[in-house]
């Protein structure tokens, strides 16, 4: 497991495992239609599944140094209803990470078909990393064609598509306007400095603007000098 986009991590800390510890189900995961995100553990192995199914929870605590898992099948819950229970309750759904953790999660969950775990992945995301979770999908997709539609263009009719990565497409870029304001103020200096000289007024400047960055760090600003206009002769 590695964190690329589409890999998988843990509830619990939102990261893959640190040994890299899996134990899948042969020929899983699939991504059935590319829609399956969420893990069961099913007689010992992982499974993924609709994250909207309903399951059985297995969570997890840590007790004196000891994890701790714990099923919780009272009524079958999905993997976001899981997740809520085990965190309110115990600690978050079970986190295996080595062959005896998961022995022991499988003897935790002996007593169901299979019990939601607390692994997930991210479907889809932005190339920019942003976290919009704005979604116009044609019907029919996202459908992970042959499990190699990766990558995501939008139709003549605005819908969102999902297609194989290397295929040729026209594509739209966009740009983050940053945003600009304009402050001004007046300024009293008494110096014996020829302020009209350049090299002094630039010198002047530029240690405004280090002490300005100082009390206000990570502001982005420039300083400039702006001279009034001269007062015209009334008479």
């Amino acid at each position: 497991m590695t964190n690329a986009s589409n890999s998988w991590r843990w509830s619990v800390t939102g990261a893959t495992s640190p040994g890299g510890f899996q134990n899948w189900n042969t020929l899983d995961p699939d991504k059935w239609l590319g829609k399956e995100a969420c893990v069961v553990i099913r007689s010992s192995h992982w499974v993924d599944f609709l994250c909207t199914d309903n399951a059985s929870c297995l969570c997890f605590e840590v007790q004196k140094g000891v994890k701790q898992f714990i099923l919780v099948s009272d009524y079958s819950r999905t993997w976001l209803g899981c997740q809520s229970m085990c965190r309110q309750n115990y600690q978050n759904l079970a986190q295996i990470e080595s062959a005896e953790e998961n022995q022991a999660a499988m003897t935790a969950s002996a007593g169901v078909a299979y019990a939601w775990i607390g692994l997930y992945r991210n479907i889809w995301l932005w190339s920019d990393l942003s976290n919009s979770s704005f979604r116009n999908w044609k019907l029919g997709s996202p459908d992970n064609m042959d499990n190699n539609e990766h990558c995501v263009l939008m139709n003549e009719d605005g819908l969102m598509e999902d297609d194989t990565c290397s295929e040729p497409q026209s594509f739209v870029c966009h740009e983050v306007k940053q945003r600009r304001s304009v402050l001004q103020t007046q300024m009293r200096i008494q110096t014996d400095v020829d302020l009209s000289d350049a090299a002094v007024s630039e010198q002047l400047l530029k240690l405004l603007q280090e002490r300005l960055q100082e009390k206000i760090p990570g502001t982005d600003f420039k300083l400039r000098w702006s001279k009034a206009p001269e007062k015209k002769d009334s008479t």
